[in-house]
């Protein structure tokens, strides 16, 4: 559970908490509620369990009444929640409550009662309607065994993105012929199709392509097989925005307006699951995108990626690019071949924004350093994974391969004042060591990423954290200075004095003098076990050895990248617990 607090003052995730573990989650709920009433809530996110996990669903909806069940002499920071969104990290993790209309007169059959998800959404739905003004509503639903009802249509002003993941056998919940007006929503996902036939896709795809969407902003097609392909040919041949999609990959096209073939000349951005190239399919597809007006490319483990990398140089299409994000980390046609994402890179200029998750040897890295140093003029934002390299036998035997691939491409980088933000997958001990914060670009960065421990890189909630680090803006950052904070060995549940050193070091003297956020630790989705800290201005004050005399977890200027992450352990959440219940004693701890 992610919690936005007033002018992004908190990220609270609360994930995998153990039976013992309960109590105190409530207890800081309820001290956050106490401590967070002077702000505004601006967005809240829900991280859901397990549909088939009763206990921990029922543990979630404990927590959610916690801070749903205000006294009414209190003020409701809820009331002004602007962004409410569910979102499901995983595909074991759904949710199916929003297809039962809580308005209906008719009440489920007591022998047949609702899954726990249900219950959730509908406790917290009913809580959360009365406050009609302008909440924008992000909702991942999966859908069960029965139709999507009127509920979210005559809400649908309300929702501002909708993600929709059908289950096997559930043909008659898409929406179609009318059923599901579309004239409200910003953005629309729809994930996969299992159990539903290439007719009933089409009906529904017809539907939405040729209504009217020139209000959507985010379009997000997958399917699981390459037949969904074959459905879409007829919608390319009537004018429609043409994807060719399949396989559970993840491809994000984002499109300005004006976009060729398109029959929606507002549609901005073009959001797809995944991108095949079956038969004559790609060719049409890739002219009805048309690639010159391409701003934003993310791949993630897409089939034949080579393939389509390779058409775009070919055609010498004049891309624009300034964001690209790719992650191959698996076998057969979805790994890029090395000298063709190469080629590619090379073949523009002007890229702000690089994620790069790659599983090669010696020669791919290298040649990928020479791609990173091509930007080096524009590059901000550098999401670099080199840990499977760094751990690899290969580097262990011979350190100058590490010079090669990593020390080089950031020395080039930080040798030029652009680089804002650094997700670096390495330990925290290289940076110090190779001195690079004393390089010139070393002054711009703001926001600095370092994941160690073994973990699998690939996961998407680490990929959701990196693109926090990847797309913050100057109008992100609210200046808010406070007084005082956290000190980071009362969170440090390792008692990790590397890593604390890590952090007075990067906020010290001989530091990243510009560095606002830092993040240390494994953020894993099942055991997150890691913590971002923040500058604070106690940091600047150093003791008579030239040491900053405390690292603080605020910062002076608070970050919407700021949050903390509550591991299973409750060794985190007793001294975080005490930190809340001393601000709630009257500690002046926030705005001066």
């Amino acid at each position: 559970m992610l919690l936005s607090l007033p002018a992004e003052i908190l990220h609270l995730i609360l994930s995998n908490l153990e039976r013992y573990d309960l109590k105190r989650v409530c207890e800081v709920s309820k001290a956050l509620r106490s401590f967070a009433t002077p702000f505004l809530y601006h967005s809240l996110t829900i991280w859901l369990a397990r549909e088939r996990d009763e206990y921990q669903s029922e543990r979630l909806l404990r927590v959610l009444h916690s801070f749903l069940n205000i006294p009414p002499d209190q003020p409701n920071p809820l009331q002004f929640v602007r962004s409410l969104e569910f979102l499901p990290v995983a595909r074991d993790r759904t949710l199916g409550c929003t297809s039962y209309n809580v308005h209906t007169e008719t009440h489920p059959d007591p022998a047949f009662p609702l899954p726990t998800p249900y219950r959730i959404g509908q406790s917290f739905r009913q809580e959360f309607w009365e406050f009609d003004a302008g909440i924008g509503w992000k909702l991942g639903i999966c859908t069960p065994k029965i139709p999507l009802n009127l509920y979210l249509a005559t809400k649908q002003k309300r929702i501002e993105e909708i993600w929709l993941k059908t289950d096997p056998g559930c043909a008659n919940a898409l929406p179609h012929d009318g059923y599901f007006p579309l004239t409200a929503f910003k953005s629309l996902r729809l994930l996969s199709w299992t159990g539903i036939t290439v007719q009933q896709r089409l009906t529904a795809l017809r539907y939405w392509f040729l209504s009217d969407l020139r209000h959507i902003t985010v379009l997000e097609l997958g399917f699981r097989s390459w037949k969904d392909s074959v459905a879409l040919k007829p919608l390319i041949n009537e004018g429609a925005p043409a994807p060719s999609t399949a396989y559970c990959c993840f491809c994000l096209l984002d499109l300005e307006p004006g976009t060729r073939r398109c029959k929606f000349p507002s549609l901005l951005n073009l959001k797809l699951e995944c991108v095949l190239y079956h038969r004559g399919l790609e060719v049409e597809c890739a002219y009805s995108m048309n690639f010159q007006k391409l701003k934003r490319l993310s791949l993630w483990r897409c089939p034949c990626v080579t393939r389509l990398l390779k058409e775009l140089v070919a055609n010498n299409f004049p891309i624009q690019l300034s964001f690209l994000e790719l992650c191959d980390r698996s076998t057969g046609d979805s790994q890029v071949d090395i000298d063709v994402l190469v080629s590619f890179l090379r073949s523009f200029c002007g890229l702000e924004t690089l994620c790069l998750f790659l599983d090669h040897q010696s020669r791919g890295f290298a040649k990928c350093v020479q791609a990173i140093v091509h930007h080096a003029d524009t590059l901000k934002s550098l999401v670099y994974d080199v840990q499977s390299l760094y751990r690899s036998k290969l580097t262990a035997s011979k350190p100058s391969l590490i010079k090669a691939f990593i020390q080089h491409p950031l020395e080039v980088l930080f040798g030029k004042p652009k680089l804002e933000r650094l997700v670096l997958f390495s330990s925290v001990i290289y940076l110090r060591r190779h001195k690079l914060s004393q390089l010139p670009g070393a002054k711009s960065l703001r926001f600095l990423y370092v994941r160690e421990f073994h973990s699998v890189i690939g996961d998407r909630f680490n990929l959701f954290l990196a693109r926090q680090a990847g797309q913050l803006h100057d109008s992100s950052f609210p200046c808010a200075p406070l007084r005082r904070g956290v000190e980071p060995s009362s969170m440090c549940h390792y008692g990790d004095r590397t890593r604390r050193e890590f952090v007075q070091w990067a906020f010290g003297p001989e530091g990243f003098p510009a560095l606002e956020v830092i993040a240390v630790g494994e953020f894993s989705r099942r055991k997150p076990k890691g913590f971002l800290f923040g500058r604070n201005a106690s940091s600047q004050r150093l003791d008579e050895q030239g040491v900053p005399e405390r690292t603080t977890l605020f910062g002076n200027t608070i970050k919407p990248s700021t949050f903390i992450i509550l591991s299973r352990s409750s060794r985190i959440v007793q001294p975080y617990l005490g930190f809340l219940q001393a601000s709630h004693n009257g500690t002046d701890l926030f705005y001066q």
